[in-house]
């Protein structure tokens, strides 16, 4: 079982592409990127420890997301 935390990034910006990729330097983080919108359930699917999203960019379905458990 991976115990790394999973860091989403959710959109598409260069703020977030820039940030992604210093992430992506550190073995400590399973990095996950997703730059299209997508529904709750998908984005709860992904089990995220953290969402990275620039609300700028994206208006993001994962602040209206609940998790049912």
């Amino acid at each position: 079982m991976d115990s790394r935390p999973k860091v989403l990034f959710y959109g598409n910006s260069l703020v977030l592409a820039g940030v992604q990729a210093t992430f992506k330097g550190y073995a400590g983080f399973e990095v996950i990127a997703l730059d299209q919108p997508a529904t709750e359930r998908e984005l709860l699917a992904f089990d995220p420890s953290v969402v990275v999203f620039d609300i700028g960019a994206l208006e993001s379905e994962f602040l209206f997301a609940s998790d049912a458990s």
